[in-house]
């Protein structure tokens, strides 16, 4: 006979009576009888799916009404859509069209950037410093070649820096040529600083004188008149023909003043005897970045726009500077 402490274990280690319809199988589980179905759930039934109050984590499968099966992160987190818009690099207008017109007339009044003005500037000064030894040369030579070093003349003029200049004259071409990275100190201590390159070439067609004229670089000497006093930073390219007496141009490029806190560009604007105040766009950026537009169409005054295209009304600058520069520049033909 058993002893009550073998029944109580056996009854304690025996498994669990199967559902109706199961029974065991040599493995001691579940299985169904038979010619019995399966039932679709139950306690005891050999089943994948969790139990109750077991929470699964992770990804859920959802199936779409083409069959493929979605993911789905049971996380509420969800991400927006990103933001793919360029930001706007147009600067907002901060100037009034009073205070865009005065700024026009700051980089104006003092003239446009020429050769002419640059070159003329730079020969009176070597004249009146010159000697046989510094910078040397023949007086009708106004290039220096004594290295950055430089050499100092007799009268206290410094020459430092290499100065290539050029003049051609032939029968059916023109040519004035300036390449310079140097400068000129005279006795008073003024400096007339020179870096980059200037040019005005004509040739003889058919029609007349076809001519160019380039400026590219940095210069200033404070005794000089008009922009060169103040400083100047140009890149500025001018292309016309000179027949007759009539002249006609048109210029790309700008410039600023150093003591002017804008900039001025010209964007093909034209020029002629018969438009001197000019026909096109010329355009001024401000100190803060800001960009206006003024067109011309051959009178005193023109439309002034933001950048972003906002009228701003008609403003009347100084623009005859415009009609002295082609007259400047065309001066020889």
């Amino acid at each position: 006979m058993l002893s009550a402490l073998t029944l109580t274990l056996f009854a304690a280690c025996a498994p669990d009576p199967c559902m109706d319809g199961f029974g065991r199988d040599a493995d001691d589980a579940c299985v169904a009888l038979a010619g019995d179905e399966e039932p679709t759930g139950g306690a005891g039934a050999d089943s994948d799916a969790p139990e109750s109050g077991d929470t699964e984590t992770g990804d859920t499968e959802t199936a779409d009404t083409d069959g493929q099966v979605d993911t789905q992160a049971d996380s509420d987190d969800t991400s927006s859509e990103p933001d793919t818009s360029e930001p706007s690099i147009v600067a907002p207008p901060s100037l009034t069209a009073a205070e865009v017109e005065a700024l026009f007339d700051q980089l104006l009044l003092p003239g446009l950037p020429s050769v002419y003005d640059y070159t003329d500037a730079w020969c009176a000064l070597v004249d009146e410093g010159r000697d046989s030894w510094c910078p040397g040369g023949s007086n009708d030579s106004y290039s220096v070649s004594h290295g950055i070093k430089g050499c100092v003349s007799q009268s206290g003029y410094h020459f430092a820096g290499p100065m290539l200049y050029e003049v051609i004259h032939e029968d059916d071409r023109e040519a004035l040529i300036f390449s310079a990275d140097g400068y000129i100190t005279n006795p008073d201590g003024h400096r007339f600083t020179a870096g980059g390159n200037v040019s005005v070439e004509a040739d003889r067609t058919e029609e007349g004188w076809a001519w160019f004229t380039d400026l590219n670089g940095m210069w200033s000497y404070a005794p000089a008149n008009g922009w060169l006093s103040s400083g100047v930073s140009a890149y500025l390219r001018c292309e016309g023909l000179s027949a007759g007496g009539s002249h006609e141009a048109e210029c790309t490029g700008g410039y600023s003043l150093d003591d002017v806190d804008a900039s001025l560009y010209m964007q093909h604007l034209r020029l002629s005897s018969s438009c001197p105040q000019g026909e096109g766009e010329l355009l001024l950026r401000d100190g803060d970045g800001a960009w206006y537009s003024l067109a011309l169409s051959c009178g005193d005054c023109g439309q002034l726009s933001s950048e972003s295209d906002e009228s701003m009304g008609t403003i009347c600058p100084e623009l005859s500077a415009l009609a002295d520069f082609l007259a400047g520049t065309t001066s020889a033909w």
